[in-house]
C-alpha cells in the first residue's frame, strides 16, 4: 500500500532521466498499477495513480525534468504477471523520440 519508490528501482529511473535529458523531444506516460491482494478497488485505484505521479514527481524534482514532458495516469489493479506482487508497478512508454 505504498507508492514510495525503492532504491532498486531508481536506478531505473536515473537511467530515464539520463534517456530524457539527452532527447528533449522525449515525452513519457507513466500509467501506475495496483496489485489485486491488497486494498478494495477504490484503495487501489488511487494508489496506482499515486505510483505514477511518484515517478513524474522524482523525473522533476530531483533530474530537472519539465513536467510537460510527462503524462501520468493509474489503472488500478494490474493483471499482467501471474505473480501479484509484481503487478505493483508504473509502466513507461516512450514518445517522441529522436
Amino acid at each position: 500500500n505504498s507508492s514510495v519508490i525503492s532504491s532498486e528501482e531508481e536506478t531505473k529511473i536515473n537511467a530515464l532521466a539520463e534517456y530524457m535529458k539527452k532527447n528533449p523531444a522525449v515525452k513519457v506516460s507513466l500509467i501506475g498499477y495496483a496489485d489485486v491482494e491488497t486494498g478494495n478497488t477504490k484503495i487501489n485505484e488511487r494508489l496506482s495513480k499515486e505510483r505514477s505521479e511518484a515517478v513524474a514527481q522524482m523525473l522533476t524534482s530531483k533530474y530537472g525534468i519539465d513536467a510537460s514532458r510527462i503524462v501520468t495516469q493509474g489503472e488500478g489493479v494490474g493483471n499482467m504477471f501471474s505473480e501479484p506482487a509484481w503487478n505493483r508497478i508504473s509502466i513507461i512508454t516512450i514518445e517522441g523520440t529522436d
